[in-house]
């Protein structure tokens, strides 16, 4: 982002969003020195709750992966594809709608996130 002069921008809130953007790009990078590919899928995030399907559940033949439905079905198809592209031939993808969980900041992998043991009192 620069302001219509070429300067930087005046406005407190794009700071920010600048340095956590960077800080995306320098993880990204990372990853990718590692041997790891990067794959983009789309999302509409917000900076505090995101419209995508990342928070998927993968296991060895098959990927769960978060959907909206609704308006966002078309965002939902696309990323879909791109999963099954990548999985390859023999890892089935399946759809699983929890734009209630997603709400609250959770999507499939959250969902089953196990839980440690509490001790009894």
């Amino acid at each position: 982002l620069v302001a219509l002069d070429g300067g930087a921008p005046e406005d407190p809130v794009v700071e920010p969003l600048l340095q956590l953007l960077r800080g995306r790009d320098a993880q990204r990078e990372a990853l990718v020195r590692l041997g790891f590919r990067w794959v983009p899928v789309p999302a509409l995030p917000d900076l505090v709750r995101t419209v995508g399907s990342v928070n998927a559940l993968q296991f060895r033949d098959r990927i769960a992966v978060p959907v909206w439905g609704g308006l966002f079905e078309s965002l939902d198809r696309a990323a879909l594809e791109i999963f099954r592209r990548e999985a390859g031939p023999g890892v089935g993808v399946v759809p699983i709608r929890c734009a209630g969980s997603l709400r609250l900041h959770g999507g499939v992998r959250c969902i089953a996130q196990p839980l440690p043991p509490v001790p009894a009192r």
